[in-house]
Protein backbone atom coordinates (compact mmCIF):
# COMPACT_ATOMS: atom_id res chain seq x y z
CA UNK A 1 0.00 0.00 0.00
CA UNK A 2 1.53 3.73 -0.97
CA UNK A 3 -0.01 6.10 1.25
CA UNK A 4 1.85 9.70 0.77
CA UNK A 5 2.23 12.46 2.96
CA UNK A 6 2.46 15.83 1.77
CA UNK A 7 3.19 19.17 3.61
CA UNK A 8 0.65 17.57 6.39
CA UNK A 9 1.02 17.73 9.42
CA UNK A 10 0.22 14.52 11.03
CA UNK A 11 -1.81 14.99 14.36
CA UNK A 12 -2.59 12.95 17.54
CA UNK A 13 -5.38 12.74 19.75
CA UNK A 14 -4.51 14.30 23.21
CA UNK A 15 -3.73 10.72 24.57
CA UNK A 16 -1.04 10.51 22.63
CA UNK A 17 1.15 13.15 23.86
CA UNK A 18 0.44 12.06 27.74
CA UNK A 19 3.66 10.97 28.77
CA UNK A 20 1.53 9.42 31.82
CA UNK A 21 0.53 6.37 29.29
CA UNK A 22 0.89 3.38 31.57
CA UNK A 23 4.48 1.45 31.30
CA UNK A 24 2.55 -1.65 31.84
CA UNK A 25 -0.17 -0.51 28.80
CA UNK A 26 2.63 0.14 26.40
CA UNK A 27 5.00 -2.49 27.23
CA UNK A 28 1.49 -5.28 26.82
CA UNK A 29 0.93 -3.43 23.15
CA UNK A 30 4.12 -3.44 22.01
CA UNK A 31 4.39 -6.95 22.48
CA UNK A 32 1.29 -8.28 21.15
CA UNK A 33 0.89 -10.56 17.97
CA UNK A 34 -0.94 -8.11 16.01
CA UNK A 35 1.02 -5.05 16.25
CA UNK A 36 2.55 -5.83 13.03
CA UNK A 37 -1.29 -5.14 11.34
CA UNK A 38 -1.01 -2.13 14.02
CA UNK A 39 2.32 -0.17 12.68
CA UNK A 40 1.16 1.88 9.47
CA UNK A 41 4.19 2.68 6.96
CA UNK A 42 3.45 5.99 5.43
CA UNK A 43 5.95 7.75 2.16
CA UNK A 44 7.38 10.90 1.93
CA UNK A 45 8.25 11.82 -0.88
CA UNK A 46 12.12 12.87 -1.73
CA UNK A 47 11.51 15.75 -4.25
CA UNK A 48 14.53 17.10 -6.80
CA UNK A 49 14.07 20.63 -6.52
CA UNK A 50 15.80 22.05 -9.83
CA UNK A 51 13.22 19.80 -11.56
CA UNK A 52 10.66 18.53 -8.90
CA UNK A 53 11.33 14.95 -9.89
CA UNK A 54 10.58 12.41 -7.10
CA UNK A 55 13.83 10.83 -5.92
CA UNK A 56 13.12 8.53 -3.48
CA UNK A 57 10.51 8.15 -0.30
CA UNK A 58 11.01 8.30 3.36
CA UNK A 59 9.37 5.53 5.00
CA UNK A 60 7.39 7.14 7.95
CA UNK A 61 6.33 4.46 10.92
CA UNK A 62 3.39 5.12 12.24
CA UNK A 63 0.88 3.13 15.21
CA UNK A 64 -2.47 2.90 15.33
CA UNK A 65 -3.69 1.10 17.98
CA UNK A 66 -7.12 -0.31 18.05
CA UNK A 67 -8.17 1.28 21.68
CA UNK A 68 -5.26 3.58 22.16
CA UNK A 69 -5.81 5.52 18.58
CA UNK A 70 -2.90 6.77 17.03
CA UNK A 71 0.02 7.00 19.44
CA UNK A 72 3.19 9.85 18.42
CA UNK A 73 6.23 8.13 17.03
CA UNK A 74 7.89 10.12 19.83
CA UNK A 75 6.46 8.03 22.16
CA UNK A 76 6.25 4.74 21.02
CA UNK A 77 9.93 4.88 19.44
CA UNK A 78 11.85 6.44 22.50
CA UNK A 79 9.70 3.94 24.98
CA UNK A 80 11.11 0.82 22.82
CA UNK A 81 14.24 2.15 22.87
CA UNK A 82 14.35 2.17 26.15
CA UNK A 83 12.83 -1.39 26.55
CA UNK A 84 15.29 -2.50 23.95
CA UNK A 85 12.40 -3.77 21.82
CA UNK A 86 13.14 -1.56 18.56
CA UNK A 87 14.63 -4.71 16.56
CA UNK A 88 11.38 -6.45 16.53
CA UNK A 89 9.90 -3.07 15.50
CA UNK A 90 12.16 -2.70 12.96
CA UNK A 91 11.91 -6.19 11.39
CA UNK A 92 8.25 -5.18 10.80
CA UNK A 93 9.52 -1.97 9.32
CA UNK A 94 11.95 -3.49 7.07
CA UNK A 95 9.59 -6.12 6.10
CA UNK A 96 6.49 -3.85 5.40
CA UNK A 97 8.46 -1.47 3.17
CA UNK A 98 10.72 -3.92 1.05
CA UNK A 99 6.96 -5.52 0.11
CA UNK A 100 5.81 -2.07 -0.80
CA UNK A 101 8.73 -1.03 -2.57
CA UNK A 102 8.80 -4.40 -4.78
CA UNK A 103 5.13 -3.74 -5.33
CA UNK A 104 5.91 -0.18 -6.80
CA UNK A 105 9.15 -0.40 -8.00
CA UNK A 106 8.66 1.61 -11.38
CA UNK A 107 12.18 2.85 -11.71
CA UNK A 108 15.62 1.06 -10.07
CA UNK A 109 16.71 4.96 -9.17
CA UNK A 110 14.09 5.49 -6.99
CA UNK A 111 15.52 5.16 -3.43
CA UNK A 112 13.33 4.22 -0.42
CA UNK A 113 14.90 5.79 2.96
CA UNK A 114 14.39 3.59 6.22
CA UNK A 115 15.53 5.43 9.98
CA UNK A 116 16.45 2.86 12.49
CA UNK A 117 17.43 3.52 15.79
CA UNK A 118 21.12 3.01 16.61
CA UNK A 119 20.06 0.18 19.03
CA UNK A 120 19.72 -1.73 15.95
CA UNK A 121 22.71 -1.26 13.85
CA UNK A 122 24.76 -4.11 16.18
CA UNK A 123 21.71 -6.35 15.17
CA UNK A 124 23.34 -8.36 12.39
CA UNK A 125 20.04 -10.51 12.26
CA UNK A 126 18.26 -7.35 11.00
CA UNK A 127 21.18 -6.77 8.34
CA UNK A 128 20.51 -10.55 7.25
CA UNK A 129 17.01 -9.88 7.25
CA UNK A 130 16.93 -6.94 4.82
CA UNK A 131 19.62 -8.42 2.42
CA UNK A 132 17.22 -11.63 2.48
CA UNK A 133 14.27 -9.42 1.70
CA UNK A 134 16.14 -7.15 -0.87
CA UNK A 135 17.40 -10.38 -2.58
CA UNK A 136 13.69 -12.07 -3.32
CA UNK A 137 12.59 -8.79 -4.79
CA UNK A 138 13.62 -6.87 -7.70
CA UNK A 139 14.41 -4.01 -5.27
CA UNK A 140 18.10 -3.44 -5.41
CA UNK A 141 20.35 -2.39 -2.04
CA UNK A 142 21.42 0.30 -4.10
CA UNK A 143 18.20 1.68 -3.79
CA UNK A 144 17.52 1.41 0.53
CA UNK A 145 19.03 3.92 2.45
CA UNK A 146 19.50 3.58 6.05
CA UNK A 147 19.84 6.77 8.77
CA UNK A 148 19.59 6.71 12.22
CA UNK A 149 16.69 8.18 14.10
CA UNK A 150 16.62 11.59 15.93
CA UNK A 151 16.17 10.05 18.76
CA UNK A 152 18.72 7.61 18.87
CA UNK A 153 21.41 7.91 21.99
CA UNK A 154 24.84 6.84 20.59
Amino acid sequence: MLIIAVNQPIGFPPITHDMSLGTRTLLTALRTPSLSDELKVYYQPIIRLRSGSILGYEALLRWDHPALGMISPDIFITFAEQHELMSEITQILFKKVIQDQACWNHNESTMISLNISAQTLTDDDLLKLLNSLVSGTQVSNKQVMIEITETAKV
